[in-house]
């Protein structure tokens, strides 16, 4: 079956709170966004375990200029990537349109999934599957990244890193993640099913301003956990290290 991982990239994001000056007021934001992305999160993309018919999909918005594409597939030599552009969305025909079926998971470009998170994901949505359902499952259990390059264990009933939909139906991960059971229970079907396991399987970038960074306590083998997601030697993360971020 079909792989797609499904990254935005580039779109007109209202500012929150804390983020407002590099949202609206930074122009190499995007860019910035893309370079970290290379560095960090593409790595664990390489290095999952399964990678058969897995294909990269960016959803582009207007701060995506078309010079990045080149950027990216320079680098992303070894993995299949495709670029749809936001505001054809809706009309345009995607990848995963032209599959029977097909399996599609979300994931932002500053974090970073285990070597075999996507493999335990599509295991335990195939047991579920029949062919005409939709199924969801995504991981639970993961790490806080915090700019000092430290982890804190962290769980999320719901979060949109490493989130998965079997379908043949349509169904994507484009949407609302915490919300599509609901969203798709209108046209078929719908078993979500978190993906069972105490292993925690995915890091989870927080920015300097996060909230969470002023009250984290960090795990003391941190390094060891990074090596174990295969992160350690990433260029971003020797960056945080040498406090260049």
């Amino acid at each position: 079956m079909k792989k797609f991982i499904l990254t935005i990239l580039g779109q007109e994001t209202p500012a929150k709170r804390t983020e407002g000056i590099h949202k609206q007021e930074d122009p190499d934001y995007t860019f910035k966004v893309i370079r970290n992305m290379l560095d960090f999160t593409y790595h664990s993309v390489r290095n999952q375990t399964n990678r058969k018919d897995l294909v990269w999909c960016f959803c582009t918005g207007p701060r995506f200029k078309s010079h990045f594409k080149d950027i990216i597939r320079e680098v992303c030599e070894d993995i299949e990537v495709r670029f749809v552009r936001g505001v054809e969305f809706a009309s345009k025909t995607k990848p995963w349109d032209l599959c029977d079926e097909y399996m599609m998971f979300r994931l932002d470009a500053d974090d970073y999934m285990h070597p075999e998170l996507l493999d335990l994901v599509e295991k335990q949505s195939l047991e579920h599957y029949n062919g005409k359902n939709i199924v969801i499952c995504g991981p639970q259990k993961g790490y806080k990244l915090f700019p000092n390059g430290k982890l804190q264990i962290c769980s999320y009933p719901k979060i949109a890193l490493g989130l998965g939909i079997t379908s043949s139906c349509g169904a994507r991960v484009y949407n609302n993640h915490g919300k599509l059971k609901q969203i798709y229970e209108k046209i078929g079907d719908v078993i979500e099913v978190p993906l069972e396991t105490d292993r925690r399987l995915y890091l989870y970038s927080r920015g300097e301003l996060s909230h969470s960074y002023r009250t984290a306590v960090f795990i003391e083998n941190s390094d060891e956990i990074l090596k174990e997601f295969g992160a350690l030697e990433t260029p971003f993360i020797k960056r945080l290290k040498n406090g260049q971020e």
